[in-house]
């Protein structure tokens, strides 16, 4: 090596090597970060082993002593569905495994990683989530992507690319609007595509979360009513003579409020008038005075309540013209001091209360709209059977000790109290629910939200008495979204839009990363994937748990790609098939995949029987079930021409009617839709504990 020829040369070579020398120092870093990750997930591995030994020798010494005293229980499950038994009979096996014993439930798991996360650190401090970066307050973002590809594509793609200057061609011709391209470099919630871009489709986003609103016992001194549902919608009006925007909307407003107040008024008194005199508990053969009481209580208790409010922004419909943006909120209120859902909850406790209810009310409702509908003994053997299995479920909760009953914990709590007893004395029923309220209110405290987006192929409209039209147009919809889980079939490179095709993501924010580990530690497997399902190198020494665990502890977006199923009528060639055992070679402009023998299998069992059901949908399309009007349909009319007419001559739908039609109002189009709805925890009384706790409603949105 030659001498520097001056001081600057030293000192560029000097820097040039300190470049790299730090450059090496955070390879090393990375991969140290890396094995420990792997070496903790380990340790935590070996001490959940141990753990669970434990456990299951407790449990098996349990389960002996009550065998020897022969408290053994045993379940068994008539639906009147063998698939439905069939799930019972293995939830019920899954959940008597002493490894998914409730003393060591998620549940639990999940209480303790909200307790941590929500729990201040220090004086003056609000929660750990608000003034700590530690680990319990780390946060994870999901996205669930559904590409129009085949596994493996993509990879091949980017290298074919390079190199084919017609296929490169090809792909830069496609729109940029075109989703998944392969030319795409977005990682994270950046690979997500732009669906609302996409032309000739319709979209639609719902968003669900929590939110957290103030508790009763902040509202006792001026409040008098808890709003227990809100849903307001932003509606796109115009009048109906000019079709412009309306001239004097505050007035407008001002009087379509007090038209649904008066109706809303009217129809609760005709409701409560109605239900008293003719509901099946109240009159026949078998009334029930204590369920007519509760519902009565319920009804007087409730009190809905519109306003209709003009906004000030300047408003456009979707062909462009201009309009008034109406919102209108509806709101559903009880008493704050009186729980108006307790009669009717502690009605619900007893078991012949809520045979009564399924045998007396729900079975010939089901039967009676059966009947409307063309058969009522269809619906009505569906309804038993719902219901006979939420029956079971409910039995199973019980003998897990979940729910009490009279009072007291039965089931396997009677076998051994001790398991199921909590600190200061709780039953089970309260602490699951006190677990539940503190894992919903880290969500909400946390933001955790969950956003579908989805664009449907557009459906040319029909004239609106057009049956047949209406019958295609549902059954296209069906098949545009069995299509994204149909093979390509011919695969095409580059991939474009499919016009015939649903296009959705899902994607997950600010989910708590314990949460995550959490259910990853319960339910992921801890062992290897055999040698015919190995996809990466990491497989080959890595158990699945293990590689979520360190996803989660190195990226804080994850990306889960939901492709489309590999078969041989796509022409795409497997790499262990490409030029073995005597066939040919791919050519070089087909893409040429690598794939394990198990997913492979996997894929052409999904595509055929996708496949199968997609040919059920054209063999409907193309027969004379879509052109003729069946019993069904005809009944169905009937009944909906009957309600109609019912509702027409009734005196508060008909002065609605009336006045609506004199305000000559139009609705275009309804633009979003947000809907609060209060989650009923400790509704059936108000105590002191329970009054200090925030309120949690679930936030729904939809917007188009």
């Amino acid at each position: 090596m030659s001498a520097p020829a001056s001081v600057e040369a030293l000192r560029r070579q000097l820097q040039a090597e300190q470049d790299a020398h730090a450059a090496t120092m955070a390879q090393l870093q990375e991969q140290t970060r890396t094995f420990q990750a792997v070496l903790a997930e380990q340790q935590e591995a070996f001490t959940d082993l141990i753990t669970r030994v434990t456990e299951l020798r407790v449990a098996k010494g349990e389960c002996m002593a009550a065998q020897v005293a022969g408290r053994t229980q045993h379940m068994t499950f008539n639906t009147g569905s063998a698939l439905l038994d069939g799930l019972l009979y293995s939830l019920h096996a899954k959940l008597e495994d002493p490894e998914m014993s409730v003393a060591t439930s998620v549940l639990q798991k999940l209480e303790n990683a909200a307790l941590e996360a929500l729990t201040p650190y220090g004086p003056g401090r609000v929660s750990a989530l608000l003034t700590s970066n530690a680990s319990a307050v780390r946060t994870t973002g999901l996205l669930v992507l559904f590409p129009n590809d085949v596994r493996g594509v993509r990879q091949w793609a980017r290298k074919h690319l390079s190199s084919c200057a017609s296929c490169a061609a090809r792909q830069a011709q496609l729109p940029a609007w075109t989703p998944y391209r392969y030319d795409s470099k977005g990682t994270g919630f950046a690979a997500a595509p732009n669906l609302r871009a996409i032309p000739n489709k319709h979209y639609h986003h719902v968003a669900i979360s929590l939110l957290q609103e103030r508790s009763i016992a902040d509202r006792m001194d001026t409040e008098n009513q808890l709003v227990i549902m809100r849903a307001t919608a932003l509606v796109r009006v115009q009048s109906a003579q000019t079709g412009q925007p309306l001239a004097d909307s505050a007035t407008t407003c001002a009087q379509m409020t007090s038209s649904l107040q008066a109706f809303l008024a009217e129809t609760m008194t005709e409701l409560r008038s109605n239900i008293s005199v003719s509901a099946p508990w109240s009159t026949g053969a078998n009334p029930n005075s204590e369920l007519s009481a509760a519902i009565e209580i319920l009804l007087h208790m409730v009190e809905p309540s519109v306003q209709v409010r003009p906004m000030q922004q300047v408003a456009v419909n979707s062909t462009g013209a201009s309009c008034t943006l109406v919102e209108i909120e509806a709101t559903v209120s009880v008493p704050l001091h009186v729980s108006a859902l307790a009669p009717l909850l502690r009605l619900m406790d007893d078991p012949a209360q809520r045979g009564y209810v399924i045998q007396q009310v729900l079975t010939p409702l089901a039967r009676r709209i059966g009947d409307a509908l063309g058969d009522g003994n269809l619906a009505a053997h569906y309804t038993s059977t719902g219901l006979r299995f939420a029956e079971a479920l409910y039995h199973i909760a019980v003998h897990q000790g979940l729910v009490e009953t009279d009072g007291s914990p039965t089931g396997k709590s009677s076998t051994n109290p001790s398991a199921r007893s909590s600190p200061g004395g709780k039953d089970g029923k309260s602490k699951t629910l006190e677990q539940l309220y503190l894992i919903l209110q880290a969500l909400a405290v946390f933001g955790t939200s969950v956003d579908v987006e989805v664009i449907t192929p557009h459906v040319p409209a029909g004239q609106p008495e057009s049956k047949q039209d209406a019958k295609r147009a549902a059954l296209r919809l069906a098949r545009a979204l069995l299509r994204q889980f149909a093979a390509p079939n011919p695969h095409v490179v580059p991939r474009g839009d499919d016009v015939d095709t649903v296009n959705m993501t899902i994607k997950v924010s600010r989910a708590p990363t314990t949460f995550l580990e959490v259910l990853n530690r319960a339910f992921s497997s801890n062992h290897r994937l055999p040698p015919t399902s190995r996809s990466t190198a990491l497989d080959a020494f890595m158990s699945p748990k293990s590689k979520i665990s360190l996803g989660l502890k190195l990226f804080r977006e994850l990306v889960v790609e939901v492709y489309r199923p590999y078969h041989p009528c796509t022409g795409i060639v497997l790499a262990a098939e490409n030029g073995v055992g005597g066939r040919p070679r791919a050519p070089p402009c087909v893409p040429v995949i690598d794939l394990p023998v198990d997913v492979v299998e996997a894929n052409v069992r999904v595509a055929a029987y996708v496949e199968q059901r997609l040919q059920q949908l054209n063999e409907i399309e193309a027969s004379d079930v879509v052109a003729a009007e069946g019993r069904l349909e005809r009944e169905g009319k009937a009944f909906v021409q009957r309600v109609a007419s019912t509702l027409q001559q009734a005196a508060p739908a008909e002065r609605l009617c009336r006045q609506w039609t004199a305000a000559q109002i139009t609705v275009n189009e309804v633009s979003k839709v947000r809907v609060d709805a209060l989650v009923p925890f400790a509704m059936t009384e108000v105590d002191a504990r329970s009054a200090t706790k925030p309120l949690l409603y679930l936030h729904v949105v939809y917007s188009s």
